[in-house]
Order: C-alpha cells, then sequence, then structure tokens
C-alpha cells in the first residue's frame, strides 16, 4: 500500500504472507525487491515527469518473516539534468531489513506501446 507521496518522496507498507516465504520460511528477496521498487517509481515520478529506471540494487541485512509489516521511504537524494539518484529504506519494527538505490531517467514524453508484427 503506498501511503504518501509528496515532491521527492513516496512512503509505503506492505504485510509478508505465507506464500511470499521460501525454503528457510523467510520473505523471498523478490517480494522486497518488488516493493522498494514500487516505493522507488513512486519517488521518482512526483515531480511530474516521466521518469524510468537506468540501474538499481538492494542490500539485505536482516530477514522478515510471515506476518511482519514492512515499511518503506523512498527519497530523491540527487537530481541532476533529467537523471537522479533515490533511496530506499525498508523497516521491520523500526529496524532496517534493506537498503536499496535506484538511478532514474526522465523521459521527455511517455513511452508509447510498441505494436506486435
Amino acid at each position: 500500500t503506498i501511503t504518501h507521496v509528496s515532491m521527492g518522496r513516496c512512503d509505503g507498507h506492505f504485510t509478508i504472507t505465507p506464500e511470499m516465504c521460501n525454503g528457510h520460511l523467510t520473505a523471498q528477496g523478490g517480494f522486497l525487491y518488488t516493493f522498494a521498487d514500487s516505493l522507488f517509481a513512486g519517488a521518482c515520478n512526483s515531480p511530474g515527469e516521466v521518469a524510468v529506471a537506468v540501474h538499481n540494487s538492494i542490500h539485505y541485512m536482516a530477514p522478515a518473516f510471515s506476518g511482519d509489516e514492512i515499511h518503506g521511504t523512498a527519497e530523491i537524494k540527487q537530481h541532476w539534468g533529467r537523471n537522479g539518484i533515490v533511496d530506499v529504506q525498508l523497516t521491520k519494527d523500526g529496524k532496517t531489513i534493506a537498503e536499496f538505490r535506484g538511478t532514474f531517467r526522465q523521459l521527455p514524453g511517455k513511452p508509447e506501446a510498441r505494436k506486435s508484427q
């Protein structure tokens, strides 16, 4: 759930379900990554220009388990020309469990969908 979007910032939360857990019974990293990427998108598109990811990565510091509520905050840290960097922090019970950093590029307009041939 996205709970707040403002200039250069996006906040949200979600709850880990059993289906999101791996064989170690911890949250599979792809779910945490997808959540962080969604917050990243909210932050980098908040200025109103169409922005897309150029590169991003995530560091996992602590596990999350079924039933845990994960909170996230994304914030533009640098913005130059049509480029920028967004940092996303994911927390559980107030402690950081993952940090995501994404680089974005603002486009001159909205991309058009290609028709399949």
